[in-house]
């Protein structure tokens, strides 16, 4: 189990067959059915890096078919009613089929207010009705001062107060990956460490500890799914708590996972995260990529949502023959948008 705990934590270990938190057993196993939507404009996806409901909005970042790395930013108006989904915008297209950000890290602050930033030069952009401002405060730039020596890159980020902000960075080659707080408000931005992402001190590499985090505005709170291990952790930015709760799994041996060609060499176990203020919505997989895109193929694809609440009590586990391979929820509660590889989901709960 880690050490030197610094914010308060909560490990969470799933089986979901037995799908259990400390004294709090998921009673709830619900199957639930999609109905694909109506897009008025197809995308050539090949991997979404970030799905995301905002009020009557779906912003999707993905990778498309032949882009060599170049991911782009685009919104769709969501009809519930008519299940379609209305082509808004490509965000960053210039003239000539330019591109002025390669690859867009989107985030908002808890207004609605919308911010972007180049994922390896990772400067301020904030987007009002459309219009691009680019700002001269980064995330992690060049003279920021940092802990330790980091890439020059944010995986993920997220808006905790003006000129600050929490972002997912690394440091080289096969180091380790950490939650980071950026402070902007004086001349040179300082970075700093809130919390090691390591499922066990004996596999720090960020590689093994891939995986996807959501932060909780209202609750000053933060959570993080493991790819690789089934496991999510929760994390309290605010309260000095130190909680560890633990379920055992008995198929399953991260003795074994590999670092060589890892996304095809080992289960996935949490593809994706949502949060709402209320919950916490992780996607299990529990198989190869190519076990999944087989059981895809042949129509007998699962997936599972399990909810969780905050503290870390397992609520409820949602089943979708489905191969989703990312998904969003809204802020109320009631619907989830999801991707299965060739269409957009609505899945109401």
């Amino acid at each position: 189990i880690m050490k030197n705990l610094t914010y308060a934590t909560c490990l969470v270990l799933f089986m979901l067959s037995v799908v259990s938190c400390g004294n709090t057993t998921a009673q709830s196993v619900s199957r639930v059915s999609s109905t694909p939507f109506v897009v008025d404009s197809t995308l050539q996806i090949k991997n979404i890096q970030d799905l995301r409901i905002i009020e009557h909005s779906l912003y999707l970042t993905y990778d498309y078919v032949g882009g060599y790395g170049h991911q782009m930013l685009c919104s769709y108006d969501i009809d519930y009613n008519n299940t379609l989904l209305k082509f808004r915008k490509t965000f960053f297209r210039e003239e000539n089929n330019y591109y002025s950000i390669f690859a867009p890290v989107s985030f908002w602050d808890n207004n609605g207010n919308m911010y972007v930033v180049e994922r390896d030069q990772p400067y301020i952009n904030i987007i009002s009705n459309d219009t691009i401002l680019r700002t001269s405060k980064a995330l992690m730039s060049n003279n920021a001062r940092t802990p330790y020596e980091m890439v020059l890159e944010a995986k993920q980020a997220f808006y905790k107060s003006p000129d600050e902000y929490y972002f997912i960075g690394r440091q080289p080659m096969s180091g380790i990956q950490a939650i980071y707080h950026s402070d902007n408000h004086n001349s040179q931005p300082i970075v700093t460490e809130i919390r090691k992402l390591i499922f066990d001190e004996r596999y720090p590499s960020w590689i093994l500890n891939h995986g996807k985090f959501s932060y909780n505005h209202k609750k000053k709170m933060g959570v993080y799914a493991f790819q690789m291990f089934p496991a999510i952790q929760i994390y309290d930015f605010i309260n000095s708590l130190d909680k560890t709760v633990i379920v055992a799994i008995e198929s399953f041996d991260y003795t074994t996972i590999s670092e060589a060609d890892v996304w095809e060499a080992n289960p996935i176990q949490f593809k994706d995260i949502s949060t709402t203020d209320n919950y916490i919505y992780a996607l299990y997989w529990g198989l190869k990529a190519s076990d999944m895109d087989k059981k895809h193929s042949d129509g007998t694809a699962e997936t599972k949502v399990v909810k969780c609440d905050w503290q870390g009590n397992i609520l409820e586990t949602y089943v979708i023959n489905k191969r989703l391979q990312a998904f969003c929820v809204s802020d109320d509660d009631k619907r989830i948008i999801a991707y299965d590889g060739n269409d957009f989901l609505l899945i109401n709960l």
